[in-house]
């Protein structure tokens, strides 16, 4: 197998699922931390941006769990997309079995990086849309885990490899096995 046969595809951060209050509080954080990292101003300004920056997160996370409690699918801001978050992944019996082409970019499989952890569960439990299509949580390896990715998939290219990738079993033959055991 060689390394050279790759896959590119979107990787995005949480913010690319916000709404627009949660957006405009996440644009003032960023602009409070450029703020701080400002190393001529003085150590009182620099508390007082702190205390300021505490605040606009408790706002952010508030607007994070209310969102989250109305069990809603969150939808994926185009403009996240862009070259800057194109990654690659190297050819694998995933792709393989999804059709994917190689040299090629695909938006049947996202990466999302994790900021926040509200949105996460959003997207874990009820998927996301994006362009008509929704998205499913599919998989995160051990390392994913440890840097806080996941992966996501388009849901209508799952249900057609679903069987293959489960081989052959269905998360209700799972279940009524007793489930399985997490790394």
């Amino acid at each position: 197998m060689g390394l050279n046969k790759l896959v590119y595809l979107y990787s995005v951060a949480t913010d690319a699922f916000y709404t627009e209050q949660e957006q405009y509080r996440h644009k003032r954080l960023l602009k409070l931390y450029k703020a701080r990292q400002n190393k001529s101003i003085q150590d009182y300004r620099k508390k007082s941006i702190n205390r300021v920056i505490k605040r606009e997160k408790e706002k952010l996370s508030k607007l994070l769990n209310q969102h989250l409690e109305k069990k809603e699918t969150r939808k994926l801001n185009p403009s996240a997309l862009n070259d800057r978050n194109v990654i690659s992944l190297f050819e694998s019996s995933l792709t393989r079995a999804l059709g994917l082409k190689t040299n090629e970019l695909t938006q049947d499989l996202i990466i999302l990086n994790v900021f926040f952890f509200q949105v996460f569960e959003d997207l874990v439990k009820y998927g996301f849309e994006y362009e008509g299509e929704k998205y499913i949580f599919l998989t995160a390896s051990a390392g994913q885990i440890r840097t806080k990715r996941a992966v996501f998939v388009k849901e209508s290219a799952y249900s057609k490899v679903a069987k293959r990738l489960m081989c052959g079993l269905t998360v209700e033959d799972i279940n009524n096995a007793g489930g399985i055991n997490t790394n």
